[in-house]
């Protein structure tokens, strides 16, 4: 089962990209080790007309989205947007019908709940980003963490933490 959802964390950020645009997503993505993209992605055009039950889907998802940005390539459509500081990719097959999302947000956005479980063992190192993703069935967190002499990339789900990635920054 770990196996399954590790793959759907790594599908999810390499297929399709990651939020960097700052220099401490620069660092998430260094941390977890993901080339860095922007948010547009190259590979995608850009559309003008989506269809009518693509956008109630995602209306109903995120009533309070602003900046919606909409694109669209081989493999489905894709929204961008923010909800209050949160960055969000809401992924939609080629039909309208929503797959899962992709957050990316810093600490303070970060569940109570999985915060702590992941301070009760890496209590000395920063949380630097948080990569979320939600499928119909499962969340999957990736807890990006750095200290002074390490990145450390922590996968969590079902109540459990595994190491993901680590390593040194010398």
């Amino acid at each position: 089962m770990k196996k399954k959802f590790m793959g759907l964390a790594v599908y999810v950020l390499i297929s399709y990209g990651s939020f960097s645009q700052t220099a401490g997503l620069d660092k998430l993505n260094l941390a977890t080790g993901i080339m860095s993209t922007r948010l547009e992605i190259k590979s995608e055009k850009a559309i003008t007309r989506i269809d009518l039950k693509t956008t109630k889907s995602l209306d109903r998802l995120f009533p309070q989205a602003r900046n919606v940005s909409w694109t669209t390539n081989e493999n489905g459509i894709f929204a961008y947007l923010t909800v209050d500081s949160v960055k969000i990719r809401s992924d939609f097959d080629k039909k309208g019908n929503w797959l899962f999302n992709l957050r990316y947000y810093y600490e303070p956005a970060l569940s109570q709940k999985v915060r702590s479980m992941v301070k009760s063992v890496y209590y000395d190192l920063n949380i630097i980003g948080v990569y979320e993703i939600e499928s119909a069935d499962k969340t999957v967190y990736l807890v990006n963490l750095e200290d002074k002499k390490s990145y450390k990339t922590i996968l969590v789900h079902d109540d459990e933490m595994e190491v993901y990635n680590s390593f040194d920054k010398n």
